[in-house]
């Protein structure tokens, strides 16, 4: 029982804190079970999104504000300046996990100015969706590479 879970520890939930889809690719590297690798990853990225959720006004005020001269993020053509005018809140949840990392995805969030429930709420339900599509893609996907590497061995 305490292997799986320093396994799922050290393997899941930490890698998760920093992207998303190294959480399942080490549940599924160590063996673990796919509800464990799903809870885990979910921790993880959530846990990354809580903290910095609830530090960003502290953030803001004293580490922004002095060493970034301000500007308006929407008024700069470019990926994130469309995401945010295109998609808001709701758009910045769902690419997290795909393209950005679990600190960015909040720090955008955060710099949208919602309320924290709403953005604890938004990215735990895009946290969830995303830990299952990749969890269940590593575990399904990979078991048929394995077969197919065995089958031309």
């Amino acid at each position: 029982m305490w292997d799986e879970i320093l396994k799922a520890f050290w393997l899941v939930f930490l890698p998760s804190m920093l992207k998303g889809i190294l959480g399942p690719l080490g549940g599924y590297v160590a063996g673990l079970n796919i509800a464990t690798t799903i809870i885990g990853s979910v921790a993880g990225m959530m846990t990354t999104v809580s903290m910095i959720t609830y530090s960003g006004e502290w953030l803001r005020k004293h580490v922004i504000d002095r060493f970034v001269k301000k500007k308006d993020p929407l008024k700069e053509p470019g990926f994130f300046a469309r995401l945010l005018t295109r998609y808001g809140l709701a758009g910045v949840a769902f690419f997290t996990p795909l393209f950005l990392t679990p600190i960015a995805g909040a720090i955008l969030a955060v710099g949208l100015s919602k309320s924290k429930e709403k953005i604890l709420f938004a990215m735990f339900v895009s946290c969830s969706a995303w830990a299952i599509i990749f969890t269940l893609g590593m575990y399904f996907f990979l078991d048929e590479v394995k077969v197919w590497l065995d089958y031309f061995r």
